[in-house]
């Protein structure tokens, strides 16, 4: 990700379940966010997917004003 001039908010990104349930609301993953002006930043949410369901909501998400730029989203299965 990278940002400028991003104020009153920031970007960041999320992992979430689609199927939500009270359960699993602690299952909700998100970096910090970023505010100001950064280069390039590379972000990263490490998670385990819900067994109550079987979808997952990547979101990048930016709030406030100003510039966020992501790129090369990328979904990598480590081994446990």
């Amino acid at each position: 990700m990278k940002t400028s001039g991003l104020e009153d908010g920031g970007a960041w990104l999320q992992v979430d379940d689609v199927f939500f349930s009270w359960q699993d609301v602690k299952a909700t993953r998100k970096t910090d966010k970023l505010t100001g002006s950064h280069e390039w930043t590379r972000l990263a949410v490490k998670f385990t997917p819900s067994p109550h369901d079987p979808f997952l909501l990547i979101k990048l998400c930016v709030e406030g004003t100003g510039t966020a730029w992501f790129d090369d989203l990328e979904l990598v299965e480590v081994a446990r």
